[in-house]
């Protein structure tokens, strides 16, 4: 029979994230060399690759048995940049999670990169001044796709062909974050 749970009150932690990190971009981590091997050069999207993450911010958290999966990670870039295809790709994909390569990889392992005072300052400054001019007007959600992919490519700079693909469920999920603060308030209710 499974133990009874401690009281809340007795409890020692609170609300307290295990393994919850900042990371910062100054560090003092020696990029390692990529293995060399007889009549094999890396591609040079990998070495700019194997560069970029051990210049990173997460480079600190890598302990020296990480190398190892990093270098057959490295291994899948270059295959993929010599000789591209959906299977490597996504093994690439499945691989990078360890390691916290992208955002949301980056999340799941509660790695936060601390931007710094002058990055929040210049979001909070960028949030702030953004305004909406009677020319910038946003349609209604409700108008046609043909509409709202209009005005995302004109007023958004964002691409026509990739919105032309979407749903237009997709396309008003887009319009709605593209909004500023203020105003998606109106455009959902």
């Amino acid at each position: 029979m499974p133990r009874m749970p401690k009281h809340p009150s007795t409890r020692a932690r609170r609300n307290k994230v295990a393994g919850a990190r900042t990371l910062t971009a100054v560090h003092d981590v020696e990029t390692p060399e990529l293995p060399e091997f007889e009549d094999f050069e890396w591609h040079p999207m990998t070495v700019s690759w194997w560069s970029d993450i051990w210049a990173s911010p997460m480079a600190p958290e890598y302990d020296d048995s990480d190398v190892h999966g990093l270098f057959m990670l490295a291994m899948l870039v270059d295959q993929y940049w010599t000789q591209p295809s959906a299977a490597v790709a996504g093994e690439i994909r499945l691989q990078r999670q360890c390691f916290g390569l992208t955002p949301i990889d980056r999340r799941r392992l509660q790695w936060e990169i601390d931007r710094g005072e002058e990055a929040e300052q210049a979001t909070r400054q960028r949030r702030n001044e953004r305004t909406v001019s009677p020319a910038d007007e946003m349609p209604p959600p409700s108008s046609t796709k043909k509409q709202l992919v209009a005005w995302l490519v004109e007023h958004r700079n964002l691409s026509r062909s990739t919105l032309e693909a979407m749903t237009k469920a997709a396309i008003v999920d887009e319009y709605i974050t593209s909004a500023p603060v203020d105003a998606r308030d109106a455009l959902t209710g």
